[in-house]
């Protein structure tokens, strides 16, 4: 287990809240002055770097809860270039991750580059929480897909890390999981990640809070009685193998298998199209086709707070 040091947030004297609002409030809002921010990140690296060796600046700065003030990307990427060149003056091989983004925005990177923090990050870090079932089946792909397609693009030989993830175990929370699905995804996303190549992962949390129907107080994998769920062993035992092992990537098809035609797309029975988190996303049939007799056609509106769209199936694939 390493630690990841979270350099959260503005000190109220510091910050660009107006006057009057409440120090609870007024530390989401970006500091006045970069300077300062980057001053007090100096000193906490200082302090610690026999010990922490990886900084995320700040914490999901793509939201209006921890971002206040109707600050941008490229304030954020201001602060960022500052905060990196201050952390790199204290300690070169130190590890800066983008501050753990809400799920993933591809434009809210392009504002941080464009705010002169293209070279001012070793790694992306983002949250993958998601109320749509299994890992590999609902929003999670999409999210670091599309994280790695950035990094590929924009900053290419950058890592991407998994900074929180978790499921809840609320009874009545909309898509929560039960305690056994629940330590299901955790070895599965965990896996998935190594697969992925993914630098680090940090399941969201350890011991949970008093409310038993809150999503923050069930994430975790153990309760504040001492009673540990399933989740805890799953931690154990994919910790063990990642410990011992090294991930050699997804398993490939082999060269002498025949190719199994799923679907030749010449229909969208069997296919669900949705927008995440908003928007709208519809399937049609087209004659235009790569291959087969059919295709699909993606038609979507991001709109307001949406992150993008999905596309999901369940198909039956014969053999083994």
């Amino acid at each position: 287990v390493d630690m990841i040091g979270k350099l959260v947030y503005s000190a109220p004297w510091a910050s660009s809240a107006p006057a009057g609002t409440p120090a609870a409030d007024a530390q989401y809002y970006p500091p006045a002055d970069n300077a300062d921010f980057a001053a007090y990140a100096a000193a906490t690296v200082a302090r610690y770097k026999d010990r922490v060796r990886v900084w995320e600046v700040w914490n999901e700065p793509n939201t209006e809860y921890y971002w206040r003030g109707g600050a941008t990307a490229q304030q954020y990427g201001a602060l960022l270039k500052a905060t990196y060149d201050a952390i790199k003056a204290v300690d070169p091989t130190a590890t800066v991750l983008v501050g753990g983004l809400d799920q993933f925005s591809d434009p809210f990177m392009q504002g941080v580059h464009a705010g002169g923090a293209g070279n001012s990050y070793d790694a992306l870090a983002i949250h993958v929480y998601t109320i749509d079932g299994a890992p590999e089946t609902g929003a999670i792909p999409t999210y670091l897909d599309a994280a790695q397609a950035f990094l590929n693009r924009n900053a290419p030989g950058r890592g991407l890390w998994i900074t929180e993830v978790s499921w809840s175990t609320c009874t009545t929370c909309p898509g929560a999981t039960s305690e056994a699905d629940q330590a299901a995804y955790l070895k599965r996303i965990y896996l998935d990640a190594a697969a992925r190549g993914i630098r680090g992962i940090a399941w969201y949390n350890l011991v949970g809070g008093d409310d038993p129907e809150s999503f923050l107080d069930t994430y975790a994998v153990s309760e504040k009685s001492g009673r540990l769920k399933p989740a805890y062993t799953a931690l154990k035992e994919v910790g063990a193998v990642l410990a011992d092992g090294a991930a050699v990537g997804r398993a490939g098809v082999s060269a002498t298998s025949v190719p199994t035609r799923v679907d030749d797309m010449a229909s969208t029975t069997g296919y669900a199209a949705s927008g995440i988190n908003g928007g709208t996303a519809t399937l049609r049939t087209t004659s235009t086709a790569y291959a087969g007799s059919g295709a699909l056609q993606l038609s979507y509106d991001f709109s307001g707070s949406s992150r993008g769209a999905q596309i999901q199936t369940d198909k039956t694939i014969s053999g083994q």
